[in-house]
């Protein structure tokens, strides 16, 4: 389907070859406006071009009289040709006894220039395209007046308008099961606390010194504390970019441990978790700062 700019393309097209055609229609209209052998003129030369376009044509007179109307504009109307002819544009065209709000005509009227605007006929919209025609003066000696259907533009502008309203709405109820979503779980990490803060920590120094070294116990001690901290919200928001390993390492750093108590810790070498650090900093925004990353994981 050809759309709308290939319909002034087609038009444009075959107003030049018949420029000549429009000079010779241009001098039939007197220095008054009025028409003289013009609608004659058209019909012995333009039918079999202008009725073959799917779009509506009109040539006006610049009282913006309807001088000739291709078979189109007759569909349109539901008016034979002879009856159309003679009347004023926006008689036919819009059924009132004077232009419309934004008449194209008018403004052509003013600027000498192409003017454009969408009208609605009933359940169908249309672009309405105004071409002035002038004389060797620059005077307005008619208009060529074109309509374009544009109803299935008009309707998927509006699918498209209802789909981001839909998506709009959507979002709106995406973001409010989000914050729900955040409330219930700062409600079970405020359970977990409190369980570790009255449970948990109470037991495990109960069972201190019991054959388990100090180190461990401390780092398990610190890992529990960690869990009711901001440290583990905060670094879970850096996550997306981290990996499972390496955001385990954040922790143990941020703990304090060197890289080879965390390597002993983990099971892997020192020379990996020095390799671990470098790519955590790098995802972290720090690789050209002067701060430590065990420095920078506190201050989070």
């Amino acid at each position: 389907m050809m759309d709308e700019t290939g319909y002034e393309e087609q038009i444009r097209e075959q107003f030049k070859a018949q420029n000549q055609q429009l000079a010779d229609l241009a001098a039939l209209i007197d220095a008054d406006g009025e028409p003289q052998q013009l609608p004659q003129i058209i019909a012995q030369k333009w039918p079999a071009i202008f009725d073959a376009i799917s779009n509506s044509v009109s040539l006006l007179d610049p009282t913006a009289t309807i001088l000739w109307c291709n078979k189109a504009t007759a569909d349109l109307l539901s008016e034979p040709q002879s009856k159309i002819i003679g009347s004023k544009c926006w008689e036919m065209m819009h059924e009132t006894s004077e232009p419309i709000e934004n008449c194209p005509i008018l403004r052509t009227r003013k600027t000498l220039e192409r003017e454009a605007t969408t009208i609605q006929k009933k359940d169908r919209w249309f672009e309405t395209i105004i071409y002035p025609l002038l004389d060797k003066k620059s005077r307005i000696s008619g208009f060529v007046h074109i309509l374009t259907d544009v109803t299935e533009q008009k309707q998927a502008d509006k699918l498209l308008k209802q789909q981001k309203e839909a998506l709009e709405q959507k979002n709106i109820a995406l973001k409010e099961m989000i914050e729900q979503i955040n409330m219930e779980r700062n409600k079970i990490e405020e359970s977990i606390a409190i369980n570790i803060g009255e449970a948990l920590l109470p037991i495990l120094e109960e069972i201190k010194g019991q054959g388990i070294p100090q180190a461990y116990f401390d780092l398990i001690k610190h890992e529990l504390n960690k869990l009711t901290s901001p440290f583990t919200r905060k670094i879970r928001t850096k996550s997306g970019k981290l990996t499972v390993r390496e955001t385990e390492l954040c922790h143990l750093i941020e703990s304090g441990l060197s890289s080879k108590e965390i390597g002993v810790l983990v099971n892997i070498s020192k020379q990996t978790v020095e390799k671990h650090r470098k790519n955590i900093r790098k995802k972290l925004g720090i690789t050209n700062k002067s701060i430590s990353l065990n420095a920078y994981l506190h201050e989070l």
